[in-house]
């Protein structure tokens, strides 16, 4: 048994070391260049499915407002809002329309990272970096602003 748990402790003691490594280490210009080709492509992506989601409440006869007011009602217990039943049928008419649309574009936009060569995982690490490193923030930034 004992042999076992020190296996163990060690594997995860590999894994950690593994991950922090992983998260200390540096960009490369080539991952930058793909995640920033990337970001352009989920920006896009984002834009288009958030023009998708107005479309489709708007469709249901559901203003933006009334909504987002149900659905904070619906996620907060303390808060209330005033609806007919007309307008929950609408707002889950909508809400079914929006997810949707949003898995949809979530696999849209892991598809571009992807195809970009990167992984979802990857993507997300190097994310976390650019928002915790600045000058590798202001490189992205820089990047996306002279490629448009």
């Amino acid at each position: 048994m004992r042999k076992v748990k020190l296996s163990l402790v060690a594997a995860l003691a590999v894994l950690f070391l593994g991950q922090t490594a992983m998260a200390q280490g540096s960009v490369k210009d080539k991952e930058l260049n793909q995640f920033v080709s990337a970001l352009k492509q989920i920006q896009s992506i984002s834009q288009q499915s958030q023009q998708k989601m107005v479309q489709a409440i708007a469709e249901e006869d559901l203003s933006i407002d009334k909504f987002n007011n149900i659905r904070q009602a619906e996620m907060d217990p303390n808060k209330e809002v005033e609806a007919s039943e007309e307008e929950m049928s609408k707002y889950t008419k909508a809400v079914k329309s929006v997810e949707k649309i949003q898995m949809e574009s979530n696999a849209q936009m892991e598809e571009s990272v992807k195809d970009e060569g990167l992984t979802p995982e990857r993507y997300a690490e190097i994310g976390a970096k650019v928002q915790a490193d600045k000058d590798l923030m202001a490189k992205v930034q820089s990047m996306l602003s002279n490629n448009n």
